[in-house]
């Protein structure tokens, strides 16, 4: 299975901490600030390893491995899902998102064929009576 490093810059950290201390977040989004500060193999970390932040936190090592995954292909703010307040910042992120996208040759994996959206979307269509 494929390893993913999470390596948090000390801003990242400090907004993680500042979600798990207080303020109103839903419990999932402080669960996935704990992992990702647990999981955080850069210079400010405590460098943890999984087993131990699953035992902790009393979660499964595949919740961990999902959230890497997702931190390391779609960066800090999409795992959050945090507000993005000005368009230069989401410009970036764009950027960024579609940088590491191409570089990856990622393909779309679509989820219907062309059969079952013209089911689906049937009342959409005109329809031509003779």
């Amino acid at each position: 299975m494929l390893k993913y490093k999470v390596t948090l810059t000390q801003d990242e950290r400090e907004e993680l901490l500042s979600i798990t201390k207080g303020g109103t977040h839903t419990s999932k989004k402080v669960i996935h600030a704990l992992i990702l500060l647990n999981c955080d193999q850069g210079e400010f970390s405590d460098k943890v390893n999984n087993e131990d932040v699953a035992k902790v936190l009393k979660i499964g090592d595949s919740t961990i491995d999902r959230l890497k995954k997702k931190f390391v292909e779609g960066g800090y703010g999409i795992r959050l899902n945090r507000r993005i307040n000005n368009m230069e910042t989401m410009k970036k992120e764009v950027q960024a998102w579609q940088t590491y996208r191409n570089n990856k040759e990622a393909k779309i994996k679509w989820q219907f064929t062309c059969e079952d959206a013209r089911i689906k979307l049937l009342k959409l269509y005109p329809s031509i009576n003779a």
